[in-house]
């Protein structure tokens, strides 16, 4: 079994260089759509057991462009892949802002203090406890087959 990890499109907010890790309102781009299609056209995993996504807007809308392509019927849409969130610093794209997500990078990467967090976001520590025990369970529950598991986020 494979495991692929793939990132969504160019959203909305990136372009505009908003802050947004949570909920619906910033869809793909048409450069986003694109850039699904073409890795659609690129990557063909083989016999895609699962496909699993976030539930972020920008994630559902690569994870459909995929699975369309690949002739996938069902996409589990699971909380555990969901961008890491970022608290107050959601919906914002001032240099305060960024320069908050920056010291919170720096002391996650640089630092080694995993358990910083923004007001009101996730650590570190809080994304590994919910995401590695879902790769687990995708382990324990498909590693003896064969073919691929997708999870986009």
């Amino acid at each position: 079994m494979n495991i692929y990890f793939i990132r969504h499109g160019e959203s909305v907010a990136n372009v505009k260089k908003i802050i947004s890790n949570r909920g619906n309102k910033h869809p793909l781009t048409e450069l986003g759509q694109q850039q699904a299609r073409e890795l659609a056209a690129k990557l063909q995993p083989e016999k895609p057991i699962r496909f699993f996504c976030s539930p972020i807007l920008r994630a559902r809308q690569t994870a459909k462009i995929l699975a369309d392509s690949w002739g996938v019927n069902t996409i589990d849409v699971r909380k555990e892949l969901r961008e890491y969130d970022l608290g107050e610093l959601e919906d914002r794209s001032d240099a305060k802002a960024w320069g908050l997500y920056d010291w919170e990078m720096d002391e996650w990467f640089k630092h080694n203090r995993l358990n910083v967090k923004v007001k009101g976001g996730e650590s570190w520590l809080d994304i590994h406890d919910r995401f590695v025990p879902f790769i687990q369970s995708l382990v324990q529950q498909y590693g003896d087959q064969e073919g691929s598991l997708i999870c986009l986020s």
